[in-house]
């Protein structure tokens, strides 16, 4: 499975489910309350919309325990194709998802 969130109501791709996501991503599954099995850096991206450009590095976890923080889901590849609509500024990484769903 895959840990989704939703992001804000306002803003920039509001209310869509995203793969969780920072700005300064180093330590960001003990911050998010998560302990990691595993840890690796996957595949960069960039996506550019009509007024900003985001440049991506995946950080790819493997959580020690089912817990997520509040708010967010377990995903799998079918709820993935059939409840939560992602972004396309993330489909560079849906191959490295699928891949381990």
């Amino acid at each position: 499975r895959v840990a989704l969130r939703r992001r804000p109501a306002k803003g920039l791709l509001a209310g869509l489910w995203e793969y969780p996501n920072e700005l300064s991503p180093a330590s960001l599954p003990l911050e998010w309350g998560i302990t990691p099995l595993s840890n690796e850096y996957g595949c960069q991206a960039k996506h550019i919309f009509s007024h900003i450009e985001w440049h991506m590095t995946a950080q790819i976890v493997e959580a020690a325990s089912p817990e997520l923080p509040e708010g967010w889901v377990w995903a799998d590849r079918a709820a993935l194709e059939r409840d939560y609509a992602v972004p396309n500024a993330f489909q560079a990484f849906a191959g490295a998802v699928e891949a381990r769903l």
